[in-house]
């Protein structure tokens, strides 16, 4: 269930377009060699941007499974990439790893703020931000720690 401030208002056109950022870093592995697992990763990211639309906005007053796909499928993609930049600091990279730390830190507090607060403009602008910020982390990882 959403809090009242989202029944009233309803989904943000905002928050909508933020969620199709998913789909670049699907865009940043298909701009690179062509190989059967970035295109299967590019093809979960865009599946990431679908499953954020759908349940950030077309679903967002509903009690839709759509929901917890977007959860769960956020986090096996954030574990496979966290997992890509605990091996680059295994091996001595450490500068990116914190601009990646601080990009994603930053992202996961926006999304507490957009969870908690009381208006509707500072959930609409934190769960952009929530957007913005985790997929900068994303990106900055796929580019200074290929796999």
């Amino acid at each position: 269930s959403q809090p009242g401030k989202l029944r009233r208002e309803g989904p943000s056109l905002l928050v909508g377009a933020s969620c199709w950022l998913y789909a670049v870093p699907g865009a940043v592995l298909l701009s690179g060699v062509q190989r059967p697992r970035r295109v299967a990763q590019a093809a979960a990211w865009a599946m990431q941007a679908h499953l954020s639309f759908q349940a950030d906005y077309v679903h967002l007053l509903d009690d839709s499974p759509l929901h917890a796909a977007d959860r769960v499928w956020a986090v096996g993609l954030c574990l496979h990439q966290c997992r890509a930049l605990g091996a680059a600091v295994a091996k001595g990279s450490r500068g990116p790893a914190a601009a990646f730390t601080a990009l994603a830190g930053g992202g996961i507090l926006c999304l507490h703020n957009g969870r908690t607060t009381d208006t509707y403009r500072e959930y609409e602008l934190s769960h952009s931000a929530w957007h913005l910020l985790s997929v900068s982390a994303v990106v900055l990882g796929m580019r200074r720690f290929p796999r």
